[in-house]
């Protein structure tokens, strides 16, 4: 399935480098592995016009733009505002779930900031319309919609703080005390391209893995190894990871 999408990638990415026509071509969003794919790719074949835009600086899912020379021009993402009642609570999820029933794919919704009473979501223009008109509820929860969005963003990123022991820095180590799982089910993980490092999978369990990496496990979710804690009395090695939620 993996290997299927990644070839239909860079199959787009092929197509819109030898398209020659005068207008923008875009792609996305992507996430953190396919943005770094596509600038290697997109340098490898000297295209310099482009750009990754996901609507705020510090966006993880962003649009990739190539630009005709000399014609780069519009904006093609678009921010909006979703208001709901604090009490209700609503996640990333509920959020994301009602965008998608709407009909809208998953590719062409951008981050999602959500704080206690509003979420911002990041999308393009035609799909901002759709869902200024059609959005007016999250599961049973009554919601408004904006268009735009105030300042400052929401937080970004949540994280809850796990403290591990580790014999190693290694990264199969390191995926077993993130997952719980045994050392050779996480190397099995590692072997399978379930892990990326930085958003690049990594296939060597044994690869040394550098405070501030963050780490993306098919199934369990992102990790940030925030920093090392010494040793423990038995001369393992005290870890602090941070879990995206």
């Amino acid at each position: 399935m993996q290997l299927t999408q990644d070839a239909q990638f860079l199959a787009q990415l092929k197509g819109i480098v030898q398209d020659q026509s005068a207008s923008p071509r875009t792609i996305g969003f992507l996430d953190e592995y396919r943005r770094e794919a596509a600038r290697e790719y997109l340098r490898g074949h000297r295209v310099e016009d482009f750009l990754f835009d996901g609507g705020y600086p510090q966006a993880d899912r962003v649009l990739l733009t190539v630009y005709p020379p000399k014609r780069r021009s519009r904006k093609e993402v678009q921010g909006m505002t979703v208001r709901f009642r604090q009490e209700d609570e609503l996640s990333h999820r509920d959020i994301l779930g009602a965008v998608l029933s709407l009909g809208v794919t998953r590719e062409s919704v951008g981050d999602i900031l959500i704080e206690p009473g509003r979420a911002v979501v990041f999308t393009f223009p035609h799909v901002a319309a759709l869902i200024l008109s059609e959005l007016h509820k999250v599961g049973r929860v009554g919601v408004k919609v904006m268009d735009g969005f105030e300042e400052p963003l929401p937080v970004k990123d949540h994280f809850e703080d796990r403290v591990c022991t580790v014999s190693s820095l290694r990264l199969d180590c390191l995926v077993g005390a993130c997952t719980g799982l045994s050392r050779e089910k996480s190397a099995q993980l590692v072997r399978q391209s379930l892990v990326r490092c930085n958003a690049v999978p990594v296939q060597r369990g044994d690869y040394s893995v550098a405070q501030g990496s963050v780490l993306s496990i098919r199934g369990y979710g992102k990790f940030l190894f925030a920093r090392e804690m010494g040793e423990t009395k038995k001369g393992r090695l005290k870890v602090l990871f941070q879990k995206y939620l």
